[in-house]
């Protein structure tokens, strides 16, 4: 019993002493679908060019060095002109690893989107889990992904490949199709993250129509850096009473931006935050 615990403690010193941990436990912050395209700074479509890996021997560490280079075809989000991507990362063999984002990548040659921050400490990397896709005949599938709470894999494969298409059809010249006026109602509905429902209201008329009239003014992706996931916001669920006009959610935090939810991408300037925090307070 005395060499099982003489173990344990060493092996608690070991995971506490590691110099990559604050880092890891950053990179493992579970993000929803649409949390995941909102809070990347570039979403980028590209191919694998290249995947090296080396070993780093000395005194003090052994240590793993992964260098990816992603040819760079389309940005699909965020400002880039560079044609090529490099990621880089370190991992120490000598150290036992309790998280963090696995850098395994498809083999080279194979078409992917990569969805990408951009770190004041270390730079471009990728956003969080499920960050790498693999796209084949327009279908985009997760590469080695993850299912976290409520969402499993194949929903952060639908709310990509929704985001996907919309952006290749925007990119290539398709307007946007706005809302109908005159819906039956529109529910707003406060919440706290992560998910509490705080509070709601049913709005119709003339101010259900004006807060279509803000949505359909916001149909330009946002490429500037997006506000922080853990702020509140408000659901707006649009209802029609006609069969053929399906109800739309928006998502709107207190940022410019108003996520939506079919489409999976942040819209801009998006639904006023002021107007909607002002309705709860009379």
């Amino acid at each position: 019993m005395r060499k099982i615990g003489i173990c344990l403690t060493i092996l608690v010193c070991l995971i506490l002493l590691n110099p990559f941990q604050p880092q890891l436990r950053a990179k493992m912050s579970v993000f929803s679908p649409q949390d995941m395209i909102r809070i990347s700074d570039y979403i980028v479509v590209g191919e694998i060019k290249k995947d090296v890996t080396t070993k780093i021997r000395n005194t003090d560490i052994t240590a793993i060095h992964k260098e990816v280079t992603i040819l760079i075809k389309s940005v699909l989000k965020g400002e880039m002109a560079r044609k090529e991507v490099v990621l880089k990362r370190d991992f120490r063999t000598n150290i036992m690893h309790t998280g963090g984002i696995d850098y395994n990548f498809p083999k080279k040659g194979t078409k992917v989107m990569i969805l990408l921050r951009n770190y004041e400490s270390s730079g471009i990397s990728l956003t969080s889990v499920n960050s790498i896709c693999v796209i084949k005949k327009g279908k985009v599938q997760l590469y080695d992904g993850l299912g976290f709470g409520n969402n499993e894999p194949n929903d952060y494969e639908k709310v990509y490949q929704s985001f996907y298409d919309i952006r290749k059809r925007e990119i290539y010249g398709e307007t946007y199709k706005p809302l109908s006026m005159n819906p039956e109602y529109i529910i707003v509905i406060k919440k706290q993250t992560p998910n509490k429902v705080l509070v709601s209201k049913v709005l119709r008329g003339e101010q259900a129509n004006q807060i279509v009239n803000d949505i359909n003014k916001s149909h330009k992706l946002i490429v500037t850096k997006s506000c922080d996931p853990s702020n509140d916001s408000f659901d707006v669920v649009v209802h029609y009473n006609k069969k053929e006009l399906k109800d739309r959610t928006f998502t709107a935090f207190n940022c410019l931006g108003t996520i939506d939810q079919a489409r999976g991408i942040m819209i801009y300037p998006g639904i006023s935050f002021i107007k909607f925090d002002t309705l709860f307070k009379h």
